[in-house]
């Protein structure tokens, strides 16, 4: 009866833990850019990006997530969106202009 018991427990805190190791928080990379989500440059510097990091072994959505930010072409938007990205603590920032180096410093 000891070794039910046992199993029981070892196997019930075995269930518990592993639905925490499945939300483990994958590492997030900024991303804070002048132009549109939609423009053709702003795409195209994404999936240049993405490139890279798959190049090294690195897959979105298993190694990392992207946090977005797009000023739409005002950069006078890049203060508020820089603090935005900087709010959620991202492993690295990656910024399009210098503008936006000197939003993401401040």
């Amino acid at each position: 009866m000891k070794r039910a018991i046992f199993l029981t427990v070892v196997g019930g805190a075995a269930a518990w833990a592993m639905p925490a190791q499945a939300q483990k928080k994958l590492p997030v990379i900024a991303f804070l850019n002048s132009g549109a989500a939609d423009a053709t440059a702003s795409k195209a510097l994404m999936s240049l990006t993405e490139a890279g990091l798959r190049e090294v072994g690195l897959v979105q959505g298993r190694d990392y997530v992207f946090a977005t930010r797009w000023a739409s072409g005002d950069p006078t938007r890049f203060p508020a969106l820089a603090a935005e990205l900087v709010e959620g603590n991202p492993s690295a920032i990656i910024v399009g202009t210098i503008l936006a180096v000197k939003a993401a410093q401040n």
